[in-house]
C-alpha cells in the first residue's frame, strides 16, 4: 500500500495525534463503534483503516521534515554485482 499524500500541509501536531489515536484504535481493534439504547442503535464505521491512517500519516511526517522522520520511510536497498569474469 503506498502513501497517496492524503495529509500533506497538516501540521506536525496533528499528525502525530492522528497517528497516536490511529494506532490505539488498532491496538484496541475499534474499527466499528455500535451503540444501542431502548430498541435504536446506532454504529459508526472509520472511513479509513487505522493502518492506512499510520502510513499516510508516517508518509506526511516524512515530506515535513526528511531528515527527523527518515526512519519512517520504507526503503529498500538492492546491491548485486554483475561479473564478466570467466571461470
Amino acid at each position: 500500500m503506498a502513501a497517496t499524500g492524503l495529509f500533506i500541509g497538516a501540521s506536525e501536531s496533528w499528525l502525530l495525534a492522528t497517528k497516536q489515536t490511529a494506532m490505539d484504535r488498532y491496538a484496541s481493534g475499534l474499527i466499528v463503534v455500535s451503540y444501542s439504547d431502548s430498541g435504536s442503535s446506532v454504529s459508526k464505521q472509520l472511513t479509513a483503516p487505522p493502518k492506512e491512517i499510520i502510513a499516510e500519516c508516517n508518509h506526511a511526517l516524512w515530506v515535513l521534515d526528511p531528515v527527523v522522520y527518515k526512519n519512517l520511510r520504507r526503503q529498500s536497498c538492492f546491491n548485486s554485482r554483475y561479473d564478466t569474469r570467466s571461470l
